[in-house]
């Protein structure tokens, strides 16, 4: 499936080079992108190592294939048409996950990258705000022993329904106990007490007042809770209320809410695989953070 993806990709990639002036969003580059974004999506949902789970979540949620793959043309067509209102699609919450099956993307290495500070801190209590569609960490802890408990924060329906139908492909009849769900505003200053960790993976750019808000967060959690949060590195776009340029503009920013920086790393996009970046050139990072209180 990868090699397919990358090799439908690269044909298009190809095709840009091949025009005499290639201009991003112009009607035959977008034609194009249309075009290969079905095959991409299409690819995914018959590979052969993913087809079966695929079926049985489509099938549970009762979507169709030609939804899911109009909601993935969709979304990854123009970024700039998307709003946060995007998110309540239950057909988007699939093609998020299908995102986060996609090697070679740079989902898998933000993923990847959230698991290995999890697995440091071991923590008992997480809340995860914002958490859009189950990510690896919550599948590692799910089919484990599962020490901690997870306190799962959206504002959507499409995200419980979702994650509870993937919860019960991955665990079935043993996540409930350890899993709680809240449907969750962040722009009304809602907060969630008494956690060991508060991740905020792609969403604290989305809260109206990001910054009031994790100020707030910050000032009612335990001494010792920890907090991971991906903040984007690039231009803006719509959905989002604020944007850092750099990693020091980013930290310098955590460290004004109330939080150190303990470890980090920048994850990229990855041109061949990651297309929906074309929107900011490729030039596009998430700054993924460990960070507890300041004086802590």
């Amino acid at each position: 499936m990868v090699y397919l993806y990358q090799k439908i990709y690269m044909s298009f990639n190809q095709f840009c080079s091949a025009l005499k002036n290639p201009e991003p969003f112009s009607d035959e580059y977008m034609a194009e992108k249309k075009i290969l974004l079905k095959q991409a999506s299409a690819s995914i949902l018959e590979d052969k190592n993913l087809k079966t789970s695929l079926k049985c979540l489509r099938d549970d949620l009762c979507l169709s294939k030609e939804e899911i793959i109009k909601a993935y043309i969709d979304y990854d067509l123009d970024i700039s048409k998307n709003s946060n209102e995007t998110y309540q699609s239950l057909a988007l919450r699939y093609v998020l996950h299908m995102h986060n099956l996609l090697s070679g993307s740079w989902h898998i290495e933000r993923q990847k990258t959230a698991l290995s500070f999890i697995k440091k801190l071991k923590p008992r209590r997480i809340a995860d705000m914002g958490f859009g569609v189950p990510s690896s960490y919550m599948k590692y802890l799910v089919q484990g022993d599962f020490p901690s408990h997870l306190t799962l924060c959206d504002i959507d329906d499409s995200a419980e329904t979702f994650a509870k139908s993937l919860f019960n492909i991955w665990a079935p009849e043993k996540w409930q106990k350890n899993v709680t769900f809240k449907k969750f505003d962040m722009n009304t200053g809602m907060i969630v007490p008494n956690q060991d960790l508060y991740v905020f993976q792609s969403s604290i750019e989305h809260v109206k007042e990001c910054t009031l808000y994790l100020k707030k967060h910050i000032s009612h959690s335990p001494d010792h809770a920890y907090f991971l949060l991906s903040l984007p590195i690039g231009d803006i776009t719509p959905e989002h209320y604020m944007e850092w340029k750099t990693t020091k503009e980013a930290e310098q920013w955590l460290y004004s809410c109330g939080l150190t920086l303990i470890e980090s790393k920048l994850i990229h996009v990855n041109p061949k695989v990651d297309l929906f970046a074309d929107y900011h050139q490729y030039q596009y990072a998430d700054f993924y953070t460990l960070c507890c209180k300041n004086g802590v």
